[in-house]
């Protein structure tokens, strides 16, 4: 029961407003003497009440809404449901007004400015989210190569090899960690370069040949560097 409370709790409250905002309004007005005004706001404000609990309920259940947009989208749908529930207020305490586009063009208007500002503010902000991860994903990587190289040195007894290991290591510590589609063929590249170092190192094979590759990755790195600057 908690959690489903927890989990809709928006359309919970939403439900009990909506009941009460019925009850007062269909009770406290001359329902026989109340016209475009009053029904104009009226419908309005259920259509406000049907639109946030559901656009409030969707960003609460879907998993694929990004955690960082959950409160701004939360603040945009209360400035619109209280902006909403003022406008038509004022409508219905005019009932007996009887003006179809005064009344219906503004709820139009902020209704569409309000999906308008949702859907900017749910994707701006999944965007900037996914970039954060994908750099995080990125330095991560770069973070494992280097420990890949370290790995390798530790296996490894020539000071020789173990020098231009750490040379290695620290242009992949200094390297861009964001890379591109156009750098993905050096990458892998790279990466090969690496694995082979290791079956090498592993492999106790002589020390020139280990020096050889290392100084192939070396300039594959380079390589792939050259290429972000270019293409950056």
């Amino acid at each position: 029961m908690k959690n489903f409370f927890k989990r809709y709790y928006a359309l919970i409250i939403g439900a009990i407003m909506f009941v009460i905002f019925n009850i007062l309004a269909l009770t406290l007005t001359d329902l026989k003497a109340a016209k475009t005004f009053f029904w104009v706001g009226y419908s309005f404000t259920l259509v406000t009440f049907i639109a946030v609990t559901v656009a409030l309920v969707f960003i609460r259940t879907n998993k694929h809404v990004n955690v960082n947009a959950v409160f701004p989208a939360y603040i945009v749908s209360g400035v619109y449901f209280a902006l909403s529930l003022i406008i038509n207020i004022i409508y219905m305490a005019m009932p007996t007004k009887d003006d179809a586009k005064a009344s219906i063009i503004p709820n139009v208007i902020l209704l569409l400015l309000y999906a308008a500002a949702l859907i900017v503010a749910l994707r701006a902000l999944s965007h900037i989210a996914d970039s954060n991860k994908e750099v995080t994903e990125k330095v991560t990587s770069l973070r494992q190569t280097a420990i890949e190289i370290n790995s390798i040195s530790n296996l490894c007894d020539n000071a020789e090899v173990k020098s231009a290991l750490a040379k290695l290591k620290e242009e992949v510590e200094y390297s861009d960690p964001m890379g591109v589609e156009g750098s993905q063929e050096s990458e892998e590249n790279f990466k090969k370069s690496l694995a082979a170092i290791r079956v090498l190192v592993e492999d106790g094979e002589d020390a020139e040949m280990i020096l050889k590759k290392i100084r192939v990755a070396s300039n594959r790195l380079e390589e792939r560097n050259a290429l972000l600057r270019t293409l950056k």
